[in-house]
Parts: structure tokens; C-alpha cells; sequence
């Protein structure tokens, strides 16, 4: 099980050298946008009775604290 571990890690180092920077950062943009949008979700899961405004407003707020 290591040794397949360690092969699965080596693969996973290999494809991120052979990306260039502007790919990795498009990934990055990419998961922060898809994050956001879960967050975004989970405030609306959690006040089902929310306005989109509502639930901008918490998210506006929620992610100012953050910054």
C-alpha cells in the first residue's frame, strides 16, 4: 500500500511540473470560485427562507471577516 501511495504522490509531482504557471493559477481561480460558490450554498442550506439578497448580504459579510 505504501509503494503505491509513494507511485500515486511521484505521479501527482510529475503532471504539476509539467503545468505552466498560468494552468495553476487558473486551477487555483478555479477551486476558489468553485469554494466560494459552496459557501454561498451552505448559507442558503442553513436559511432556507433567505433572499438571494439575504444570502449575499451573509456572504458579503462572511467574507469581509475573513479578509
Amino acid at each position: 500500500m505504501l509503494s503505491t501511495v509513494h507511485r500515486i504522490r511521484q505521479d501527482d509531482i510529475l503532471s504539476a511540473n509539467e503545468l505552466s504557471a498560468k494552468d495553476k493559477l487558473g486551477q487555483a481561480l478555479e477551486m476558489m470560485a468553485y469554494g466560494l460558490d459552496v459557501k454561498r450554498q451552505n448559507l442558503k442550506r442553513i436559511n432556507p427562507d433567505a433572499s438571494d439578497r439575504d444570502v449575499d448580504v451573509a456572504f458579503d459579510a462572511w467574507l469581509f471577516a475573513r479578509g
